[in-house]
């Protein structure tokens, strides 16, 4: 009987504590893939960012649509000066997409021409990987 309690206990401790566990909706494997995808965003590898962005988004937006559509989002706000990159929230429905394993992050920004900037990034888990799927900047 004590041995069925401490492998009872174990074995919660570990599914709850595990990192990047689904049960973890701030874990550190969908906040590095919003920054990595930030970072080709930034470096205007807008090519790039598309080929890294999930399904969803390659769905919505072609690869030449995301070229000529996203520097004119960013590129009036300049060059980016400094970014925290803040968990939000998890979902599994949102408006418009199909039910999956959804984080929404909230940067606060700063850009050459915006002092005080936000942007919101929706990752979704593809697999093992979180990918970007939306992406707002205001």
């Amino acid at each position: 009987m004590t041995v069925r309690i401490v492998f009872a206990l174990t074995f919660f401790a570990l599914l709850f504590s595990a990192p990047g566990s689904a049960l973890d909706p701030a874990a550190p494997a969908p906040k590095q893939a919003v920054a990595d995808w930030l970072a080709l965003v930034d470096a205007g590898k807008y090519g790039a960012s598309w080929d890294a962005a999930g399904d969803l988004l390659q769905d919505q937006i072609s690869r030449d649509g995301w070229i000529d559509g996203a520097p004119k989002a960013r590129k009036p706000l300049g060059a980016l000066q400094s970014r925290t990159i803040n968990f939000k929230q998890a979902a599994e429905t949102l408006p418009g997409a199909p039910d999956g394993d959804y984080r929404i992050y909230v940067t606060e920004a700063t850009f050459a021409r915006k002092a005080s900037g936000a942007e919101t990034v929706t990752v979704v888990r593809e697999g093992d990987t979180w990918k970007v799927v939306g992406y707002f900047v205001r």
